[in-house]
């Protein structure tokens, strides 16, 4: 009897608890959701290196596709959603006739409620991913930064080096979405630096047929110039600003022009004004050698040049010159930044002209060099 006396109150609030309702356990509310999608792309106005614009043309200079990963958060170290990690972004057209250009994801990332952190590489076929550090941070996996690179005159985006690109929103911050803001902004930036050489003969000396730039040597005393091991396996490139990690030091850098694409030397520029007596100048077309180096500053280089005739290295027919008596040119190579060198050969060797910094797509404008 006990046990039936404290049954029943149990039983009769059960039935109370269920009168009272009346109603169905609600079904939870499906979280409102939205894709991501770029709605503009650009490069930066001192990022056209290699990428020179967007669009959807497959030239080599041109930026068609671009790699993204969302992680979930301002502060989280883990993807938006497991099941799309990362998403390729590719121009498909011109599709109002008025430069507004469309970009589609080939997969669908559904962003809700929560925020998430926009991430943004190029080239798209590198690897970026949240690496294996603690805390977890987005990056560019294995960038290969040559010390040996060639380059092709006339056209400043044939390099076999790699343009490598980070995202950031057009104030260059890392862009924050969610369902309500799913529509981003991306601006390109650079993560390396360009450098360029503009190169003349001394007054007074004429060009020839074997006065073709064919290569130049960067040479650094004390181990300054950042390049990747071989493999790269341990190099990153941070997505959230493009510094590079795990790379390693080398005493020269080495730009060689291929063999059908050489640019011959300037001939001297007289001064036309009598205060620039003491000078001459140039207005080199196109700089006859480039590459794209890792930031490095607070150093010096030492400089060679070799010069010939059209065609590959040949040691016989082919002469050196260098930074006279062990002089050296200052090294301030910062992310992002172009950076113009002018040079005179002479029979003693080479000199330098002040150092120009200019947007990555400008002509080299005159530049006073010294006089022998």
């Amino acid at each position: 009897m006990c046990g039936i006396k404290y049954l029943l109150p149990c039983l009769f609030l059960t039935a109370c608890t269920v009168a009272e309702t009346g109603l169905p356990e609600k079904e939870p509310v499906e979280e409102e959701t939205s894709a991501l999608s770029v709605r503009t792309l650009s490069l930066d106005a001192g990022t056209k290196a290699v990428y020179e614009k967007t669009g959807a043309d497959n030239a080599a200079n041109i930026l068609k596709t671009i790699g993204v990963l969302v992680t979930k958060g301002s502060d989280s170290r883990e993807y938006y959603s497991s099941l799309v990690e990362k998403q390729i972004f590719t121009c498909s057209s011109n599709n109002d006739g008025g430069g507004t250009l469309t970009w589609t994801a080939d997969k669908i990332l559904n962003l809700g409620d929560a925020d998430g952190t926009v991430y943004a590489w190029a080239p798209s076929d590198a690897e970026g991913k949240l690496d294996d550090s603690s805390p977890k941070i987005p990056v560019l996996s294995a960038p290969a930064i040559l010390s040996e690179q060639s380059f092709a005159y006339g056209n400043e985006w044939e390099t076999n080096q790699t343009d490598y690109l980070y995202g950031t929103d057009t104030e260059k911050k890392t862009p924050v979405v969610n369902h309500l803001n799913s529509s981003v902004a991306l601006s390109m930036q650079h993560a390396l630096a360009k450098i360029s050489f503009c190169v003349m003969k001394a007054s007074g000396q004429t060009v020839t047929s074997e006065d073709y730039v064919k290569k130049v040597e960067l040479t650094s005393s004390n181990t300054a110039f950042v390049v990747s091991p071989e493999p790269a396996t341990n190099v990153v490139m941070r997505l959230t600003d493009g510094v590079l990690t795990g790379t390693s030091t080398a005493t020269s850098l080495t730009l060689t022009a291929v063999t059908d694409k050489q640019g011959q030397v300037a001939e001297w520029s007289e001064p036309t004004e009598p205060a620039e007596a003491a000078s001459g100048s140039t207005d080199v077309t196109f700089a006859q050698a480039y590459g794209l180096v890792a930031p490095c500053t607070g150093t010096s280089m030492g400089v060679k040049i070799t010069l010939g005739p059209t065609g590959a290295l040949d040691a016989e027919k082919d002469h050196t010159y260098q930074t006279k008596n062990n002089t050296s040119v200052n090294v301030n190579w910062e992310q992002g930044k172009h950076y113009v060198y002018t040079m005179t050969v002479t029979d003693r060797g080479i000199e330098f002209g002040e150092v120009q910094v200019i947007g990555w797509d400008e002509t080299p404008p005159a530049v006073s060099v010294p006089v022998e």
